[in-house]
């Protein structure tokens, strides 16, 4: 069998809007070598940003990830705290803590 490999983004990841490009852009090197199976989108709100910013980041940074696996083989979650985004997005799973 062929262990997953998975990627796991920074809390900040959708901070800002250049974060999130910077974190896409990282995301595609890593997966572009056919090693990373998984990535999972864990990301931590900042206290001043509004939520619906913040899920719009995560959304879109979950649609753009979408988008990639049709070229290069891998899964999506997204954290559990964000399942709407999940949802919105339609990526392959949501990643429960083991405290949820």
């Amino acid at each position: 069998y062929k262990p997953f490999i998975a990627l796991v983004t920074e809390p900040d990841a959708c901070d800002s809007e250049e974060r999130m490009e910077s974190t896409y852009c990282k995301v595609k090197a890593a997966v572009s070598t056919n090693h990373v199976t998984l990535v999972s989108v864990r990301v931590t709100k900042p206290s001043e940003l509004p939520r619906a910013i913040f899920l719009q980041r995560i959304v879109k940074l979950a649609n753009l990830l979408m988008e990639l696996v049709k070229l290069v083989s891998f899964y999506v979650v997204v954290s559990s705290e964000w399942v709407d985004a999940a949802v919105v997005a339609s990526v392959h799973g949501v990643h429960v803590k083991e405290s949820q």
